[in-house]
């Protein structure tokens, strides 16, 4: 089969998949793969775990994630980690990646998320999750 042929197969699987969003993600964090690209301007920063990729263990990256950077590998997903809360006296909601819904929802105030699947807005939460193959895909 030449390339076109391989070309067309492909453009078929992607078509057919039943979650298009997914399929991206698989061939982009396969050999080689790189931090996801989260377009989307942070108006705050939170504490980084790393700076530079060197800070991480192989075959880890640093990337950019909820505003910080953190140690990731192709296999990491924060969106799919299981919400931990605790009570808190925030006042602000914070959101997290529901993978039954298949969406950010919000959590309540007095309620505050530990770990990657928590975000300071629905803004962060849905590209963020977008860029990990989560979520309904953007309509132009």
């Amino acid at each position: 089969m030449g390339f076109l042929g391989c070309l067309l197969m492909f453009t078929l699987f992607m078509t057919l998949s039943h979650d298009y969003n997914s399929s991206l993600a698989f061939f982009r964090f396969k050999s080689g793969w790189s931090c996801p690209k989260v377009n989307l301007k942070c108006t705050f920063k939170s504490p980084s775990t790393c700076t530079w990729h060197r800070d991480c263990r192989s075959p880890q990256k640093c990337c950019p994630l909820n505003c910080g950077k953190h140690c990731l590998s192709s296999s990491d997903d924060p969106c799919t980690e299981k919400l931990e809360t605790k009570p808190c006296s925030s006042p602000l909601n914070q959101w997290y990646f529901s993978t039954t819904k298949n969406r950010c929802v919000p959590l309540n105030n007095g309620i505050c998320p530990e770990g990657r699947n928590s975000f300071k807005t629905f803004d962060l939460c849905k590209k963020t999750c977008l860029a990990f193959g989560h979520g309904e895909p953007v309509k132009h």
